[in-house]
């Protein structure tokens, strides 16, 4: 399966792949579970922001794109 996270190509092998594990699989701060250890990052699917309650039941199509942000504050 071809999905692009932050623009680039990923190729994945193997079954349906929900969000949780793609981004554990690409070195992310989420467990395969669904815990998201890093909390200061945001996932968005084709455009969408997903909620971190829903990165386990997200599952993932040829040609998603998926967008990966570290959120940081200042002033």
């Amino acid at each position: 399966m071809n999905i692009y996270i932050n623009g680039e190509r990923r190729i994945h092998d193997g079954e349906a792949l929900s969000l949780a594990q793609l981004l554990s699989a690409e070195g992310y701060a989420v467990s395969d579970d669904g815990e998201v250890k890093a909390a200061r990052m945001v996932a968005a699917l084709n455009g969408s922001v997903i909620s971190k309650t829903s990165y386990v039941s997200t599952t993932l199509s040829e040609g998603d794109r998926v967008d990966v942000v570290g959120v940081i504050t200042g002033g």
